[in-house]
């Protein structure tokens, strides 16, 4: 699992590898099923992970028992002996009898562990401090192994079809709660939902961070790398008690062995349910990172979900950055850069494997109707924005987007002109979306005449004048925010050579001796309304950049497009 930091402008790129399941050609010319049970209860046991040894002892194959605690095992051949783990049971090695062969049945009773932290091996770590509770903390250990051994195997013998939300959110470091978010679906058959760039041992020996020209790119452990026999040898483990919330919960705790400086590093905790035995998440924290970083939090989260099938799913995860803006305004002796807890990750909403198992997580959804004068629209696009979740209005005006992530959100009305500048037409009214929960709207549809009459409430204007809308870029295609703009008058129009549609001619030059009729500035995205435009004018527009001290430093971005949008003119290129 990776995502980037750029500290220019704070932003978070969010990486994920969807990975393409494709099954081996084995032989069938020996085949082996059966069942997996408890010894005392005589109950099927799912999600018991199978390796299969030959006679050497090195494991050839591995599959998972499905929610009848069934297996089906083909290829056997070289098969001399079956491990058998599950967390909460005691581990098995069966060998492979010629009458099993013969039969192509073998069933396996498994013991229940009556406590998790019951010891089964110790292990030394002569890097770690010696503690008391380390031969239950190894204990622990080995449990937790079987259980992340079972996310791993399950996405490998049977691979789902899922989809997944991948989102961006800004948090209040005050009260740590999503002031803005992004949302985007992707979709496919996926064996694993995130990937760790590296290896255990590289992320010891290198940290779980990167630095270049594009900025620091941060790193956070997967199952494959706790599984890693290197995480055990460069890692301390003890016991922590679970939080009041949540007193079933057992924490296996983790630190590095060695840790210096400014090298970034992880520490937390591996958290499992000791009545369900199973792992509910994982927490960790970046060692190494500024004063500020770690008490805003940096670090991240696994979240594991029991499926239908017995096994647990890792269904949610996010790495949580900080991202540094300079303030706003002139410099100082005792400036401070302004910190924003940043969260990229992602979350499935839904999984289908190929047996008919189906899991639908519980998320929002919300409800609408559309007016405009108070009548129903139909066929109104809805979306909402900085999202892909889209919608249309039937014949009632009524409409549903569903499997919304929890926290803010903003409607939005599609219309051509504006969205070919990537401007929108925004309902009022915000919502928060909360989790298996749903959400009834009126939707009164704003129209053009009525946002630009919002946005120009305060400037006089005749019903003759033009409002230009457009949105300004840098070169490199990011939004030129706070950039100044300057709308000068250079000339009439006596003609209309458009059957009547009289065009606004925006030229890109320096026009010092025009006179100036506008003198505004572009949003922190770049966009920007003109308002009281006059008709039948020769326009000019200048784009200067914030940090410009002279009219030499002007940009003039060839990105940046200008569409008048009340009344509807059409424009005529520069």
């Amino acid at each position: 699992m990776t995502c980037d930091l750029l500290r220019r402008g704070g932003a978070l790129v969010l990486l994920f590898a969807f990975l393409i399941a494709s099954r081996a050609q084995v032989s069938h010319a020996q085949e082996l099923r059966g069942t997996v049970r408890d010894s005392a209860s005589g109950g099927a046991i799912p999600g018991a992970v199978l390796l299969l040894r030959n006679a050497s002892g090195a494991t050839i194959a591995r599959n998972i028992t499905n929610e009848r605690g069934q297996y089906r095992l083909a290829g056997i051949d070289v098969v001399q002996s079956i491990q058998v783990l599950r967390i909460g049971f005691r581990p098995r090695v069966v060998t492979l009898t010629d009458a099993a062969r013969a039969s192509g049945l073998l069933d396996v009773v498994m013991v229940r562990i009556p406590q998790l932290l019951d010891v089964v091996e110790v292990n030394d770590q002569p890097a770690c401090p010696r503690r008391p509770d380390r031969p239950k903390a190894f204990a622990l250990w080995q449990q937790a192994r079987a259980a992340l051994l079972a996310t791993v195997v399950a996405r490998e013998a049977n691979p789902a079809v899922a989809r997944i939300l991948e989102f961006q959110q800004t948090m209040d470091p005050r009260r740590d709660t999503i002031v803005s978010q992004t949302v985007h679906l992707a979709s496919g058959r996926t064996t694993r939902p995130f990937v760790s760039a590296k290896s255990a041992r590289q992320f010891i020996e290198a940290g779980f961070e990167t630095t270049d020209s594009s900025g620091r790119t941060f790193y956070g452990p997967d199952a494959d790398v706790m599984l890693d026999e290197a995480f055990a040898e460069g890692y301390c483990f003890q016991l922590e008690n679970g939080p009041t919330d949540h007193p079933n919960e057992i924490g296996l705790g983790f630190k590095p062995a060695h840790h210096e400086g400014d090298h970034i590093d992880v520490e937390g905790t591996l958290w499992i349910d000791s009545v369900a035995r199973s792992l509910t998440r994982l927490d960790f924290r970046y060692l190494g990172v500024s004063n500020r970083e770690r008490d805003l939090g940096a670090g991240g989260l696994v979240s594991f979900r029991m499926m239908p099938s017995g096994v647990p799913l890792i269904d949610r995860w996010y790495l949580r950055l900080i991202s540094f803006h300079d303030p706003i305004g002139p410099p100082t002796r005792n400036s401070v850069s302004l910190a924003e807890p940043q969260l990229a990750g992602a979350e499935i909403a839904d999984v289908r494997w190929d047996s008919g198992l189906e899991w639908h997580d519980a998320l929002g959804t919300l409800r609408g109707t559309v007016y405009a004068s108070d009548h129903p629209v139909s066929h109104a696009a809805i979306r909402l924005s900085g999202t892909d979740y889209r919608a249309t209005t039937d014949s009632l005006g009524t409409f549903e987007i569903s499997d919304l992530l929890p926290g803010p959100y903003q409607i939005s009305i599609d219309d051509p002109v504006l969205d070919s500048l990537g401007l929108e037409l925004t309902y009022e009214q915000r919502f928060r979306a909360a989790r298996d929960s749903v959400l009834a709207l009126r939707v009164t549809m704003p129209t053009i005449r009525e946002m630009v009459a919002k946005r120009c409430a305060n400037v006089r204007r005749s019903d003759d004048d033009n409002l230009i809308a457009g949105r300004a870029s840098n070169p490199d295609g990011t939004p030129a925010a706070n950039a100044r703009l300057l709308l000068r008058l250079v000339g009439s129009i006596h003609d209309a050579p458009f059957g009547g549609v009289k065009p606004v001619d925006v030229r890109w030059a320096l026009g010092a001796d025009a006179e100036t009729i506008i003198d505004a500035k572009t949003g922190a995205d770049g966009r920007f309304l003109l308002c009281h435009v006059p008709q039948d004018s020769k326009l000019l527009l200048i784009i200067q950049s914030p940090t410009a001290a002279d009219a030499e430093e002007i940009e003039t971005p060839e990105s940046t497009r200008l569409v008048p949008v009340w009344p509807r003119l059409q424009p005529i290129a520069p």
